[in-house]
């Protein structure tokens, strides 16, 4: 999928990567945004243990980091199989880290907030602003969700199915695990909607999309697994 992969650097402000407003100016990224203090103390711990966030700077309205050099998709679906190894290697790692011992919660590890190098290998993740503290399924379900894509139709179901157990045995996920991971799928896709219901209701395509994925959960996830 590498031919769907675009400079970062050069088309940050234009790949949708936050509702936020954001400006970039001097190699430097400005995103408006207030954090409260709790998300405040998680970045800055994270800026001293985590290689893959990038150099954030906090001011009192906005935050700062350096444009990052690398590649980035511009949509989801144009992921597969490497891509999918890169972000469990990387998702591995992070779960590893604990602040005062609860797991550490990106929020939206979807492809477009992901910074690849030429050889597919991640070099950062951005939008770390609603970074929290809470369940270890929570982004292992938003990459299965938006990484697999189980909802599009550019996949047949033995590619989802092939993705899905490749998911499976590198978090080395057993069948109570695969039952949280799919409850935290119907959460974190009722949030997305939740959270973008502005533009679910001018957007029919979006909002079949969204519904095709919970129905897709419902009829086929007992069916994925080998």
């Amino acid at each position: 999928m590498v031919q769907n992969l675009i400079n970062f650097s050069t088309n940050f402000k234009y790949n949708g990567l936050s509702n936020q407003k954001i400006i970039v100016n001097y190699n430097k990224v400005f995103k408006y945004i207030k954090l409260n203090n709790k998300t405040k103390k998680i970045i800055n711990w994270l800026l001293s243990n985590n290689d893959y966030i990038p150099n954030i700077t906090i001011f009192p309205d906005y935050i700062s980091y350096d444009l990052i050099d690398g590649y980035t998709f511009t949509q989801i679906g144009d992921t597969g199989i490497l891509e999918l190894r890169s972000i469990l290697l990387v998702l591995q790692n992070l779960q590893k880290l604990k602040y005062k011992n609860k797991y550490i919660v990106h929020g939206d590890l979807s492809p477009v907030n992901v910074i690849f190098k030429q050889d597919l290998k991640i070099k950062k993740i951005v939008d770390w602003d609603n970074v929290k503290l809470g369940s270890k399924y929570q982004d292992p379900a938003y990459v299965f969700w938006l990484w697999i894509n189980f909802g599009g139709n550019n996949k047949s179901f033995s590619e989802i199915k092939k993705e899905a157990n490749i998911f499976k045995n590198t978090l080395h996920y057993n069948q109570k695990d695969l039952k949280y991971l799919k409850r935290w799928i119907y959460k974190v896709i009722k949030s997305e909607m939740k959270k973008h219901s502005y533009q679910i209701k001018g957007n029919d395509w979006l909002l079949k999309w969204y519904l095709n994925c919970i129905d897709w959960i419902k009829s086929e996830w007992k069916n994925l697994w080998i």
